[in-house]
């Protein structure tokens, strides 16, 4: 299927998860196709800069662009029933099924892809971190850092690991988000892998943020 009028965003990344596909495709709305024909199942329309208002379901009628901008659109999470999307008017929630509206929150500006665990969100933002319940959307922790959390955020053993744009990489407690350690980082987004996270061309202990290794080679390819 043609997406609708371009709005100045480029596509997010899509996620499959109950026989669909989730993702903005940079028109003003966001879809779910069936996985097996690619028919579009329901879409929702975007909300603008500051907006506080539910999303608005809308039918297959013509598509309209939504808000300027030039960035990515952040890559969708589906769990536990829902689909959660960041965008520049704050955080929500839809039924994956159906598209129906559940909440909305404006917690922080610039918020990245979420990602989910035990029942709680976690994302970047313009100005570090937050949590919030996927049930409800009521903010859990926020935690102001060195500057911008732009990348992909990762979890693993408790943890969050988050970079942010001055190059560094922080592990806050994922239940209470307080500041266990920091180092430097590539700018680029954390994986964690098991006792180490891995940044680019660097790898930390997962424990105290202590390098292991680094390979100049692999840091230059990641800038």
């Amino acid at each position: 299927r043609r997406p609708g009028k371009p709005s100045g965003f480029a596509p997010s990344a899509p996620v499959t998860r109950y026989g669909l596909v989730f993702a903005g495709l940079g028109d003003g709305l966001w879809y779910a196709l069936d996985q097996a024909t690619g028919r579009v199942r329901w879409k929702a329309r975007g909300l603008p800069a500051g907006s506080g208002a539910p999303a608005a379901r809308t039918g297959d009628g013509p598509d309209r662009a939504g808000g300027p901008g030039a960035e990515a659109l952040p890559a969708p999470v589906a769990y536990d029933g829902l689909v959660y999307f960041c965008e520049s008017g704050g955080m929500r929630a839809v039924e994956a099924r159906t598209g129906a509206p559940v909440w909305q929150v404006a917690p922080e500006e610039g918020l990245g892809s979420p990602v989910a665990s035990e029942g709680i969100l976690y994302c970047g933002s313009a100005r570090g971190a937050l949590a919030v319940e996927a049930k409800t959307g009521a903010v859990v922790w926020k935690a102001l850092l060195d500057g911008p959390v732009v990348q992909p955020v990762a979890l693993g053993d408790g943890r969050l690991y988050a970079v942010t744009e001055t190059g560094t990489l922080w592990a806050l407690d994922a239940l209470t988000g307080a500041a266990l350690w920091q180092a430097a980082a590539d700018p680029c987004a954390p994986v964690f892998a098991e006792l180490l996270v891995v940044v680019g061309g660097r790898a930390v202990d997962a424990l105290t943020g202590e390098q292991v290794w680094r390979r100049p080679d692999l840091q230059t390819a990641a800038a």
